[in-house]
Formats: structure tokens, sequence, C-alpha cells
């Protein structure tokens, strides 16, 4: 009489997850949206300006009422929320270079000196992650081959199947991992990160709005323009 098998899923699963996890990557990102910029001119500056406008609107604010013994945060308390009408400022700025209106996205890339060199990067980047995800995809298929085995060894009680989808399972995570350490799989992670900060065609807007974002469209102004005036005088 056969010896029935007693195969634990938690078992696989440890053993492919201690494998597996320390090499989560994902797939090679899209290149970043071409943005086009007005060509750069001898002497042309970026302005920005920045203007404040108050207006009266609804305001909603809120009281909260406690009994005594009761500090704010107290179920006891009561919140009474109410809207009142009262002048708020708000702060906008618009950029332009050579009398053109420029978008947020276009002061970025105007004034990103490194992006050519941070684009060659992501390809370098996207070439050793588009390699190891070919290895990548042999393991998950490998992975999916050990779950099929695992299935069949429970409902067959056959150790072939028992051994050949521990086979498998070694197979897969030795794929997944020698993408991930030996092809540059890790780099996907690096190539989505920079991907990320050099995609700014959601930035479209040509109005910034808040203080935050006057100060920082103001420094990145002044940064072109000092740049852009050493390099003129330096011709």
């Amino acid at each position: 009489m056969k010896e029935p098998l007693h195969i634990a899923l938690p078992s696989f699963l440890a053993v492919a997850v201690a494998a597996l996890a320390p090499g989560c990557y994902g797939a090679v990102p899209p290149k970043p949206t071409t943005i086009p910029i007005p060509a750069i001119m001898p002497g042309a500056r970026i302005e920005a300006v920045t203007n404040t406008k108050t207006e009266i609107e609804d305001v909603e604010k809120q009281a909260v009422t406690c009994p005594a013994g009761h500090v704010e945060g107290s179920p006891a308390c009561v919140t009474t929320k109410y809207t009142v009408r009262e002048p708020v400022t708000h702060t906008l700025t618009t950029v332009s270079y050579g009398g053109e209106s420029l978008s947020r996205a276009q002061l970025e890339v105007m004034t990103d000196r490194d992006r050519d060199r941070k684009l060659a990067e992501l390809d370098r980047l996207s070439h050793r992650c588009e390699r190891a995800n070919t290895v990548r995809k042999v393991g998950l298929w490998l992975g999916v081959a050990t779950a099929a085995l695992y299935v069949t060894a429970v409902a067959t009680q056959d150790r072939v199947f028992t051994y050949t989808g521990l086979g498998t399972l070694v197979g897969s995570a030795s794929s997944y991992g020698y993408g991930y350490w030996g092809l540059g799989g890790k780099q996907c992670v690096e190539a989505d990160d920079l991907y990320r900060s050099l995609e700014v065609a959601q930035h479209g807007e040509t109005t910034m709005y808040g203080e935050s974002e006057a100060t920082l469209v103001h420094e990145l102004a002044s940064k072109f323009n000092s740049e852009h005036r050493a390099t003129t005088a330096r011709r």
C-alpha cells in the first residue's frame, strides 16, 4: 500500500517567498513624454511673475464644545461645522521666456541641465531591465507550473509530482533570482524611479497656485537666468 504523502502548501510557499521576495522587479518603464520647449536665445531670460488676489469666499470652520471634565478629542465633545464669508488671498504665478508663455512642464525641462544625461541613464537602466525581464518571465511560468504540480501531487499522492514540483520551484527561484541579481533586474526599480522624476507631462498648467509653488518657480527661473548669463559671458 502506497504511503500517503503529507505535502504542506506553506512549505512550498515558504521556499518560494524566501527565494523570490528580495527580487521583486517590474516592467520596463516607458520613455518620458517629449516636452517641446522654445529655442534658447542668447540674453533671453525666464520671467516669473507672481500676483496675489483677495476675494470674499465661503470658508468652512468648526467649533468643538466639550462638557465639564472633558477635553477636545473626547467622544463626549460635540463638533459643529459652519460656513463664514471672509477674505481669502490666492497666490498665482505665471512664467514666460522670450515673450512666450511657459507651462510648468516646460519650465522643469528648461531648468534641468542634467536632463539629457538622465535620459541616457534611463535608456541604460531600461535596457538592463528589459534583458532581466526575459529571464523573469521564465521564472514566473515555472512558478505557475510549480502550483499546478502541487495540486496534482496532493490529488494523486504521487511522489513523482512532488519531486518534479520541487524541481520547478528551484528553477523558478533560480531564474527569477538570476534575472534580479545577475542581469540587472534590480535596476528596474531604479529605472522606474528615474522615469517618474523625468515624466512631467502632467504639469501642463501655465498658472501655478500657492506660495510654495511661487517660491519654487522663482528659484528655478533665477537659476536658469544665472547659468545662461554666465554661459553668455564666457562666450
